[in-house]
């Protein structure tokens, strides 16, 4: 089955049980090893800089990454795929794949927060064998379906090209209906699954907003390329506002938010329900560190090439797996700053990172949305790369949540 066809959830083949197996045996063995000083995987050594460099990997996607480097720390990423204690870890699925290389810290020192540590040191891979393994790994955490303040539950919908797609509907034990409702969409570079640090804002967004929620799980590339992510986003914002009333919501007051890749889903949700003229359009745009310029033009484009959590070698990477063939999209849903027509879309909430490839596509779509009339929120976190709010219990991460937090409070309550 490819893995374009393969749904959510699906058991690992009979070829992933030697890496299971061996996963298991490893996961036993590594606190032995550990404290022996020794780690363990595959190491792949090569010579840069002059000096040499020793990059351990484990064999699965569901266990820790391991870089060593000649006179520095190890650094031990650890997956939040599993219902753990701790509310700040990322799952890391390391590459398998002998004939591709480590991927490296960043070459660049730069002066991101410590309370980031350890995803100021990581960089994924998104190579199309590694993205294949990835999207059979990440999988909903179980805490997601165990917070005692909110009942989750999963619906089907209908989707573009007669397909369908899978939502998580948050409901806030206690919430007055009809309510408020924030359509959430998940970054990852149009390829990767939603990680534990997603499911733990949304829980927080639903209970503290506070707001019913819709967690929409759209379909990924490079089995489902542009344009089904963003249809597939909007016809889920249009089946919560043509099922507002079975689902408990006031159509009225309904948002939409996401990063990443999930802001450029976002601004094209709202996009396309204004082009289309639907007759119920998103209240807000909640942007958080959007790809929203497809050009590659910018400065921070051009100047971060190597930060952590992602950056513009990545994009450069991702793009052919995610737009194969840009003329299938419309420019304004590949690119939205390049849209011609800005007026009639919500008011915005926009962050953009410090250390971010993608910080001026915020700040350029902040400018274009402030001539066209459309009040703008903006935010920039010093300090902060990519990806910063993954480490759920840093201060400046539970900061912004409380920002916004009280943008969706304004509009949803008007306070």
């Amino acid at each position: 089955m490819s893995m374009g066809s393969r749904r959510r959830g699906e058991k690992l083949s009979k070829t992933d049980l030697p890496f299971v197996l061996g996963m298991i045996v490893l996961d036993i063995a590594a606190p032995i090893f550990l404290m022996l000083g020794i780690s363990y995987g595959r190491a792949v050594s090569k010579k840069q800089a002059g000096s040499r460099q020793i990059c351990f990997r484990r064999v699965s996607g569901r266990f820790p990454f391991f870089e060593l480097r000649t006179g520095r720390q190890a650094l031990f990423m650890i997956l939040i795929n599993k219902d753990r204690s701790t509310a700040d870890k990322k799952p890391v699925f390391p590459d398998i794949y002998p004939e591709r290389r480590c991927e490296h810290m960043s070459k660049t020192k730069y002066p991101i927060k410590r309370e980031f540590f350890p995803y100021s040191k990581f960089t994924p891979s998104v190579g199309r064998r590694f993205v294949k393994l990835a999207q059979k790994g990440m999988k909903t955490p179980k805490f997601t379906f165990r917070d005692p303040g909110v009942e989750v539950r999963k619906q089907r919908i209908p989707a573009f090209r007669e397909g369908e797609i899978e939502l998580l509907i948050m409901t806030p034990k206690g919430i007055q209906t009809p309510a408020p409702c924030l359509v959430n969409i998940h970054g990852g570079g149009f390829v990767f699954e939603a990680s534990g640090s997603h499911y733990r804002h949304a829980l927080t967004y639903a209970k503290k907003a506070p707001c019913m929620l819709v967690f929409v799980l759209y379909r990924l590339a490079p089995g489902f390329p542009f344009p089904y992510p963003q249809e597939d986003c909007c016809a889920a914002f249009r089946w919560v506002s043509e099922h507002a009333e079975e689902l408990g919501v006031d159509r009225t007051r309904i948002g939409i938010a996401g990063d990443s890749a999930g802001g450029t889903l976002t601004v094209t949700s709202c996009m396309m329900a204004r082009d289309r003229r639907y007759a119920i359009r998103p209240i807000f745009q909640l942007l958080i560190y959007p790809w929203l310029d497809d050009r590659n033009v910018s400065g921070s484009y051009l100047k971060y090439s190597d930060t952590p959590m992602w950056n513009s070698t990545l994009s450069k990477k991702v793009g052919p797996l995610v737009n194969p063939d840009p003329s299938a999209t419309p420019l304004a849903y590949r690119s939205p700053v390049e849209a011609d027509c800005f007026d009639d879309l919500p008011p915005a909430y926009i962050e953009a990172a410090e250390f971010d490839p993608l910080h001026d596509d915020g700040i350029y779509y902040a400018e274009l949305l402030t001539k066209a009339g459309i009040p703008v929120e903006l935010h920039e976190p010093g300090g902060t790369m990519h990806g910063f709010d993954t480490k759920v219990s840093a201060p400046t991460t539970q900061a912004m949540l409380q920002k916004r937090i009280e943008f969706m409070r304004k509009k949803f309550y008007g306070r």
